[in-house]
């Protein structure tokens, strides 16, 4: 079924370039095809040892993975309609990323209309391509079931449980865990004004390629601001309010029918920009409502990197970084809160074709939860 998929969706991206050479009929139409390809190498600082006893899989302590295959199809007609197609193939699983529609009657003020990123979270809504660190968040390998048999000393769970994921303390990994920020299906309006920015959107609220199923609604909204006209800043404030009917487990309650709601606040600011020579700077603090526990959520992100341009033939750019993320799910719980560092180097091409190098180390604030690593390379082809 999965090659079946494919094989329509190709068809799909087919289908447009064919109907190009009938523009003079259509309307003036231009099609553009762009890809990506992450190929990612990671280590594991956690094996058999570090988890529950019942645990019978393996945890490979290297493993080779592709971490995003995906291709473009974007779309502009008569010059104001504009539109894209994004499928990724990733380790051979076919999911939709982008599938929207744009409609630009003015810059001030346009209309998409949806699958897409929500507006909230600038680590979020940079793209992988042109991130300075290879993952957004803690992702290592084995780390949700290094926590499962850790307790408190009221012997409840460590990390809050969401229908068998732990909700871990740290930035990035937190938002998404509650769906906060990610691609889900709606409609949104966005512009700028001068050295304004602005978008905001409605949503179904239950992630990519997923239909609501109540009356409610999901929101986010984003503005952003260049206040110098001489200096690469820019600020922007965001806020996401997500509502969903849950049918499954919290911290290994069962609910059935459950209506969640709550509602993040963000600042964060970029200085520099990707591939200019210097610094570049991403940072972001978030607050709010963990919509599980119904507990005040805390976090901060913030990403630092000095790019070094080169007139060599083939390598173009050095660059190294260092990362550091804060998070704590539920203020009111003891023990949950973590810390995510990484120092890093990226070494670049053309373009936005590079060779980077990670390592992650995670420290929890639970003293029986060792400190985990993950050393990552990862290489990245963009066209």
């Amino acid at each position: 079924m999965r090659y079946r998929s494919t094989s329509i969706l190709l068809v799909g991206l087919a289908v447009p370039t064919t109907l190009a050479a009938q523009s003079i009929e259509t309307g003036p139409v231009d099609l553009r095809l762009s890809g990506r390809v992450q190929v990612q190498y990671n280590t594991t600082s956690i094996d058999e040892d570090d988890v529950a006893s019942d645990f019978d899989d393996e945890i490979p302590f290297s493993v080779f993975e592709t971490r995003r295959v995906r291709f473009s199809l974007e779309a502009e007609i008569d010059d104001w309609i504009t539109g894209k197609l994004e499928p990724d193939f990733a380790l051979g699983k076919l999911s939709l990323k982008d599938a929207w529609i744009n409609l630009g009657f003015d810059p001030r003020f346009e209309l998409r209309i949806g699958q897409f990123k929500k507006p909230f979270s600038l680590i979020e809504l940079t793209s992988s391509t042109k991130i300075p660190t290879i993952e957004r968040g803690v992702r290592i390998r084995g780390l949700a079931e290094a926590f499962e048999p850790v307790r408190r000393a009221d012997g409840g769970q460590l990390l809050t449980d969401f229908d068998g994921d732990p909700v871990f303390g740290e930035e990035y990994e937190m938002l998404d865990a509650l769906g906060y920020v990610g691609h889900d299906i709606g409609i949104a309006v966005h512009g700028s004004f001068g050295r304004i920015g602005y978008e905001l959107g409605v949503f179904n609220g239950n992630g990519p390629d997923a239909r609501d199923d109540n009356s409610e609604k999901s929101a986010a909204a984003r503005v952003t601001v260049r206040p110098l006209t001489d200096r690469p800043l820019t600020l922007g404030v965001n806020t996401s309010y997500r509502e969903l009917r849950f049918d499954g487990t919290i911290d290994g309650v069962e609910f059935e029918g459950a209506e969640l709601d709550g509602a993040v606040f963000g600042v964060d600011a970029e200085w520099g920009e990707f591939r200019r020579p210097g610094l570049h700077v991403l940072a972001e603090v978030v607050g709010g409502n963990n919509l599980l526990t119904d507990q005040t959520l805390l976090g901060a992100q913030a990403i630092a990197a000095w790019f070094f341009a080169r007139d060599g033939e083939r390598v173009e750019g050095l660059e190294p970084l260092l990362r550091v993320s804060y998070g704590d799910a539920d203020l009111d719980r003891d023990l949950d809160r973590g810390v995510l560092v990484t120092p890093g180097f990226n070494l670049y091409f053309f373009g936005r074709n590079r060779l980077q190098f990670n390592w992650d180390i995670f420290f929890s604030e639970a003293e029986r939860v060792d400190t985990a690593h993950s050393l990552r390379a990862q290489a990245q082809v963009f066209f």
